[in-house]
């Protein structure tokens, strides 16, 4: 009973944040979305389907419910991890935190696409996927020197999962290498600002907000590829008028 409080003041700091974001308006009692909350909503579908199937997590819960109630032992678990997690820190790196960036991405992007791959409940396939420790760490590579962007890194890892390609081979194939030209990206932002006229009155007027709408216009102007800080940047001077 003492998690329900918890939970309610949890949801309503969500729906106060989405409101205050200007995603979603309250009419008659009922939240209704924005169209900055439609494009937001279609981004995080586009570029994070994994993490929003409920069968994801399910299945992560269910194996440490079978641990919490003895029906199976946690070495297996451990074990199955540790072995690509060591190799694949060795080849990468153990300074500057790069061990827990490695396990973040092992954790939250190859067990993804283990799980996905409907045969998630057991672990033990990670020895047998296509995608080698020395790939893995020459991906995370490529995303630290900002070849790539981290969402695409994630997409560069899908077809390495399935096609067991080195990162660099997929990201020369499909064309997906990070935008860092200013004409480009200027290009890019004055698209944007062409095809929603009103929402570029409304910013200048003084709605800071719809800078996040902007921005992910752009970035997908761009198929994710523009280098964030750099579209950032010009996003900003663009909307400024300088």
């Amino acid at each position: 009973s003492s998690g329900v409080p918890t939970t309610h003041r949890f949801l309503a700091a969500i729906v106060s944040t989405i409101q205050n974001r200007g995603y979603v308006k309250k009419d008659n009692g009922l939240l209704q979305p924005e169209k900055l909350g439609v494009i937001i909503n279609d981004l995080l579908v586009e570029a994070f389907s994994s993490y929003i199937d409920p069968s994801f997590t399910a299945v992560m819960e269910e194996g440490l419910d079978e641990i919490a109630r003895g029906e199976k032992g946690w070495t297996p678990y451990l074990s199955d991890f540790y072995g690509p997690f060591e190799a694949a820190v060795a080849a990468y790196g153990q300074e500057d935190g790069k061990p827990q960036r490695m396990a973040n991405w092992i954790t939250d992007e190859l067990f993804r696409l283990l799980y996905a791959d409907g045969e998630g409940q057991d672990l033990r396939q990670i020895a047998d996927t296509r995608v080698q420790p020395q790939q893995l760490a020459a991906l995370v590579q490529m995303v630290d020197a900002r070849q790539i962007n981290a969402n695409t890194g994630k997409k560069v890892l899908e077809s390495m999962y399935e096609s067991g390609d080195d990162p660099q081979t997929v990201v020369e194939r499909e064309g997906l290498a990070m935008v860092s030209n200013t004409s480009v990206i200027d290009a890019a932002v004055q698209a944007t600002f062409d095809s929603n006229p009103d929402e570029l009155a409304r910013y200048r007027s003084g709605e800071k907000k719809l800078f996040g709408f902007f921005m992910g216009q752009m970035m997908r102007a761009t198929k994710g590829k523009a280098d964030p800080q750099a579209a950032r940047q010009r996003l900003q001077e663009m909307l400024d008028g300088s």
